[in-house]
């Protein structure tokens, strides 16, 4: 179930509890920055670090097992392919 009324912090947390079958500690920056991020978005919410915040849960994303390869590709990764 989804619940509209928690907040970043607590939605870091389900996610990392949802997700702790496969996280490592080569994920552990990524999660450090979210949890840093959600820190400072539950205080203040700013269209920057809501954009990073995004950007690092894209990046988790795509280290999950089981993602096709096409969801992992970011721009630059697509760019490039372009280019191959």
């Amino acid at each position: 179930m989804i619940n509209r009324n928690i907040s970043y912090h607590q939605s870091v947390d389900l996610y990392v509890g949802a997700n702790v079958d496969w996280l490592s500690e080569q994920e552990q920056p990524l999660i450090t920055s979210l949890y840093k991020a959600a820190e400072v978005l539950d205080k203040r919410t700013t269209a920057s670090l809501l954009g990073e915040f995004r950007q690092v849960m894209r990046e988790l994303h795509r280290r999950k097992p089981g993602v096709p390869a096409s969801q992992k590709l970011d721009e630059f990764d697509s760019f490039i392919e372009e280019f191959s």
